[in-house]
């Protein structure tokens, strides 16, 4: 057997404590470098997020207050037609030169509470309810079954109705 002399072990065992120190000083900050991108990262998709929905809320706001001056300009040629100022045939003459796009804009608007914002789904449900309670209004015999002040009744309840998801929409863009 060979004896060695600790002295020759020295620079192995020197280089064998720098080498670990080295990898143990890269896998630290290894981690806290993925550790911090992964932070970083977290931030940049939390506010990409926030800027998605605000823009979708803008969007949203947007596509309603059009589709509700759409649907009250529709109304309201039917009150003059209520009210004896224009016959049923031009109130549809009207209707169709002016509201071509109109399921367009209600096709969006329903895709955009759908989508980006179900918790509002109640509130436009209601809107839903008021304009459905407004067909009965619509139609040729309708200035017969009711009055004026129930038409006018029933749109002033669909335009309080969209003025309060309105707010409430901007409620939500401003909590965003």
């Amino acid at each position: 057997m060979s004896t060695e002399n600790p002295i020759d072990f020295a620079p192995i065992v020197g280089a064998s404590i720098a080498a670990i120190s080295t990898i143990i000083g890269v896998f630290l900050a290894n981690w806290f470098n993925t550790k911090s991108l992964n932070q970083a990262h977290e931030r940049v998709v939390t506010q990409s997020n926030k800027d998605t929905k605000l823009a979708k809320s803008e969007e949203l706001y947007l596509a309603l207050f059009r589709w509700h001056k759409d649907v009250t300009n529709l109304y309201l040629f039917h009150l003059r037609y209520f009210v004896g100022k224009l016959a049923f045939n031009q109130i549809s003459e009207l209707v169709t030169d002016n509201f071509r796009d109109n399921s367009k804009k209600f096709d969006a608007l329903t895709m955009l509470v759908n989508v980006h914002f179900p918790e509002l789904k109640p509130d436009f449900q209601l809107i839903l309810n008021m304009r459905d309670s407004l067909t009965k209004f619509l139609d040729e015999d309708a200035p017969k079954k009711y009055t004026v002040d129930e038409f006018c009744a029933d749109q002033d309840c669909f335009d309080a109705v969209c003025e309060s998801f309105l707010e409430k929409l901007a409620i939500v863009a401003r909590e965003l």
